[in-house]
């Protein structure tokens, strides 16, 4: 059974800056976003492989700029079965992609096409356990900021309105939902995961997964632990971030 991970957080808090840690000879970027990843030397990491045929070599690339949610869901499912070297697939974000179903039948009338774009949804997160075990598939999106009563609440950002999250609530599909967080400590924006619901957003894992529940947002070191539990093998050492008592999550 393939993992998968969902990572949440607003644009700029460092969704996309922790894949600078994995491995690029094992690991496969799918970008419906359409920008360069945010790290030293990124293109010369990830890069997308044209043939003479003008068509995208998916034996040879690492990177592919795709926001169709059908076609992410089977090229996904392509590296799967056919990228045996691949065991980190990563799409930045899952947010871009579900807005392009939405703009394409922004003209279309009718409520069938909300349920359409739930389903498109649950299909491809729903798909990730039936592969290989040592697969990672995470998915990166964008939150949803609601305020009432002066106090902000956060959760998985759905185009398209209410219908579609009522049709399908993202985080009950994954077991580790991680979300950014970025404060300044001496000055300096320091990046972190959250790893637990801290009152008022959707994020969950397993009790003793993670050391703290504010940790380096490091994708090598998430799923490091995350292997080492399920393995019940001894967590690799802690990379927690520590800021002062007055920090608000």
């Amino acid at each position: 059974m393939a993992q998968k991970v969902l990572i949440l957080g607003e644009s700029g808090t460092g969704k996309s800056h922790s894949i600078q840690y994995l491995d690029p000879k094992t690991t496969f970027v799918i970008c419906p976003d359409r920008k360069e990843l945010p790290f030293k030397g990124s293109k010369k990491l990830y890069f997308t492989v044209i043939g003479e045929d003008k068509q995208i070599k998916y034996s040879k690339s690492n990177y592919v700029e795709i926001n169709s949610m059908k076609e992410i869901r089977a090229k996904v499912k392509l590296i799967a079965e056919h990228r045996p070297d691949i065991t980190d697939v990563i799409i930045d974000t899952v947010t871009y992609a579900m807005i392009e179903s939405v703009m394409k039948e922004a003209k279309t009338k009718g409520y069938e096409k909300f349920t359409e774009f739930a389903d498109e949804l649950y299909q491809m997160i729903n798909d990730i356990p039936n592969y290989r075990k040592d697969l990672f598939v995470w998915f990166m999106a964008h939150i949803e900021v609601e305020s009432a009563d002066g106090v902000k609440t956060y959760s998985f950002k759905v185009p398209a309105g209410k219908l579609t999250r009522e049709k399908i609530v993202p985080e009950g599909l994954f077991t580790v939902v991680l979300y950014t967080d970025c404060v300044m400590i001496e000055n300096k924006p320091t990046y972190s995961f959250l790893t637990q619901n801290t009152g008022n957003n959707t994020g969950k894992t397993p009790e003793g997964m993670f050391p703290d529940i504010r940790i380096e947002n490091n994708l090598k070191y998430v799923k490091e632990c995350i292997q080492a539990y399920y393995n019940d093998e001894a967590p690799p050492e802690a990379k927690v971030v520590k800021v002062n008592s007055e920090t608000q999550f």
